[in-house]
């Protein structure tokens, strides 16, 4: 990877195979930029992974909210002004690649709409306003993600479709015992239930 892509397309690379360690540094370094959202008492509302940028070197950092909120989601198109940022422990800061070549397409914004179907926790869907909690749920989703890599998107559709009732995949089960576990533990339908970032 020699140039900056999103996290939705590293994750969606054909035949991608899970390292571990690689998927779990990622899984931290997105926790941790939810930590510092969180600790300043607010929510990020999309953490999801055509939200991220990865670098090179794995390194995810967060692109400019407004590319990423459910408003834009829904009635824009994205277009080459839209700059990126990633969440630094003062504030966002401006990132030093652009998104002209993922805003060229409207597959960015299709994939945008089909994440929020996914990442969309149970009290937001409930009507509910997105919250910190919300956040945690969709870290679980993110974790599901990094460690089942599935080929179709007939598999991928079906597949999250069952996550939403935390059914998962008896391969995670075998392979990652830990990581669905707590994946579970992020994905709980009650709120309180779920973990704080902390």
């Amino acid at each position: 990877m020699g140039d900056n892509i999103s996290l939705r397309q590293w994750l969606d690379k054909s035949q991608r195979t899970v390292n571990c360690f690689e998927c779990l540094n990622i899984f931290r370094q997105i926790v941790e930029i939810v930590h510092v959202a969180h600790s300043q008492g607010n929510a990020v509302h999309n953490v999801m992974p055509s939200c991220f940028l990865m670098s090179s070197f794995s390194h995810a950092s967060f692109m400019d909210p407004a590319i990423c909120s459910d408003a834009e989601i829904k009635t824009t198109t994205l277009t080459p002004t839209h700059q990126q940022r990633c969440l630094g422990s003062d504030d966002f800061v401006s990132a030093k690649t652009s998104i002209a070549s993922l805003s060229n397409s409207t597959c960015l914004l299709s994939k945008l709409r089909m994440e929020a179907s996914w990442y969309t926790s149970p009290e937001e869907v409930a009507g509910a306003l997105s919250s910190c909690a919300s956040d945690i749920y969709q870290l679980g989703v993110l974790l599901f993600e990094l460690f089942c890599p599935l080929s179709s998107t007939e598999e991928k559709s079906r597949t999250m479709s069952s996550l939403r009732h935390r059914v998962l995949p008896p391969q995670l089960l075998l392979k990652w015992p830990k990581e669905a576990s707590f994946c579970l533990w992020l994905l709980q339908p009650e709120p309180s239930n779920r973990p704080t970032i902390g």
